[in-house]
């Protein structure tokens, strides 16, 4: 594969990879430096690469590469102490950006692999066999993630208007 048709192979998706791993990583610095791991990893993999499933590859390969990076992280800090910034929403969507922002904050807390799943299916919008494929899980292990998921974030914002409306 040339230079150029790597370039066109990769281009349409690359900010979708920069998104998901800037919410998995929550610094720009590292969101760059993974970005730039997983452009590097498939350019080796170039000559053996399906063009068909090179997203899902990428994709796969940049979970791969933010969950090594979190877990060096934690093993240095004892913990991760930078949290992830909100930027990758689209904040225009919605009328009260204060509520996304919170809903953001909320899927930062969310155990890892909730986050992740949370992430690619109701953020980027992948299928749930998209998000298999990318994960490794089955669709069902995948459909409860989402669920218990959403029940937690569910469950976080009705605790919160009943406290503030007394309801």
């Amino acid at each position: 594969m040339t230079p150029e048709r790597f370039y066109e192979t990769i281009e349409p998706f690359k900010e979708k990879l920069y998104g998901f791993a800037f919410r998995m990583l929550g610094n720009r610095e590292d969101t760059k430096d993974a970005l730039q791991d997983v452009l590097l990893k498939l350019w080796k993999m170039r000559f053996e690469i399906d063009i068909g499933r090179v997203e899902s590859l990428a994709m796969t390969i940049m979970k791969n590469v933010c969950v090594d990076r979190l877990r060096e992280k934690k093993k240095l800090n004892g913990h991760i102490s930078e949290t992830p910034e909100i930027n990758g929403y689209t904040l225009t969507n919605f009328g009260d950006k204060d509520l996304v922002k919170r809903v953001g904050e909320e899927i930062k807390n969310l155990p890892e692999m909730q986050r992740m799943i949370i992430d690619m299916k109701d953020i980027q919008g992948y299928s749930y066999e998209e998000i298999g494929e990318i994960t490794g899980l089955n669709i069902n292990a995948i459909r409860v993630n989402v669920s218990r998921a959403r029940k937690k974030l569910i469950n976080i914002f009705r605790k919160e208007v009943t406290n503030d409306y007394g309801t």
